[in-house]
């Protein structure tokens, strides 16, 4: 990203995360934390794999009409672990 190290006090990305393929994702969130300021937070709001087994029709309705692959790749994709390692 073209911003200097320790910038921003909050990064927040909404549903843009689903459409990255891996190696993207894996390196949007190793570009995040740099800009941040020490205490900065970074948010996000997109897909996750549905705790309810109930809301699995409607969400998958939806991915496979509106999305493409990288939709359900990232459902799958254990976003704590690579937040971990960021």
């Amino acid at each position: 990203m073209p911003f200097s190290s320790n910038q921003f006090d909050l990064v927040h990305t909404s549903a843009a995360l689903h459409e990255m393929n891996s190696e993207q994702l894996e390196k949007i969130l190793q570009e995040v934390y740099p800009i941040l300021k020490p205490g900065g937070i970074f948010t996000f709001v997109d897909f996750h794999s549905p705790k309810n087994p109930i809301l699995w029709p409607g969400l998958a309705i939806l991915l496979w009409l509106f999305e493409t692959e990288t939709a359900w790749d990232f459902i799958n994709t254990n976003i704590s672990e690579l937040l971990k390692k960021k």
